[in-house]
């Protein structure tokens, strides 16, 4: 893969001292960096599971009915253990289904991921006082 600098100096061309590339050209070149890298950090800051291509969860998709069930457990403040024995799993299918839901909704942390499922109407919050989610 050919140096950054490099690839943006060669769309950049410059006649008489003006420069000719647009700020698309530019950014057609440093956006698919900028991804990767976040595709990268994302995996790191995840842990070996995701590095190794246990979680099969893509940025950007839908949580799925067990997520959201993890998810409205985890607002009401249980750790993983208590959510396995809620909904009557192991605690390392817990941990990794908040890897899934970590990875679609691109968050490091439950607080995070919480708040995004929540903005992207994936949870609703119950607006009536009920103390639902």
């Amino acid at each position: 893969m050919a140096n950054l600098a490099d690839e943006i100096r060669a769309a950049v061309h410059c006649r008489g001292g003006h420069v000719e590339a647009t700020t698309r050209d530019i950014l057609n070149i440093v956006q698919p960096r900028l991804e990767a890298l976040a595709r990268e950090r994302t995996a790191y800051a995840l842990g070996p599971h995701v590095r190794r291509g246990n979680v099969t969860a893509q940025p950007g998709q839908r949580l799925t009915p067990r997520e959201i069930a993890v998810l409205r457990l985890v607002a009401t403040g249980h750790t993983n253990a208590r959510i396995a024995a809620e909904l009557g799993v192991p605690e390392g299918t817990v941990q990794q289904r908040l890897k899934g839901v970590f990875v679609k909704l691109r968050v490091h942390d439950r607080a995070h991921a919480l708040a995004q499922a929540i903005a992207t109407g994936q949870i609703i919050i119950d607006t009536e006082g009920k103390g639902e989610l």
